[in-house]
């Protein structure tokens, strides 16, 4: 394994075990946890918009599995701030 996805790796670690801990912490609501990925998003957009322009065409199925995604992801958001809502996890 290259020594950058090594380093991805302990950031993605990182980041995912802080902001658990920031969201179980803080008593979180569904509001919080949209904040919190509204954050990420907005630190990964400049990229985004770099990469953007030298890609010529996305492919409709890429869109496809990109809005199922999301659909998972914002399922487990709002599974995830009920359950820090309800009880301790740890």
């Amino acid at each position: 394994m290259s020594s950058t996805a090594v380093v991805l790796l302990l950031i993605a670690a990182f980041t995912h075990a802080g902001w658990n801990f920031l969201g179980k912490r803080d008593h979180p609501t569904l509001a919080y946890f949209l904040v919190a990925n509204t954050m990420g998003v907005v630190c990964v957009l400049p990229i985004l918009i770099y990469y953007c322009s030298k890609i010529s065409f996305i492919p409709p199925t890429v869109w496809v599995f990109s809005i199922i995604s999301g659909f998972f992801l914002a399922s487990y958001m709002t599974a995830l701030a009920g359950a820090y809502r309800v009880g301790d996890m740890s």
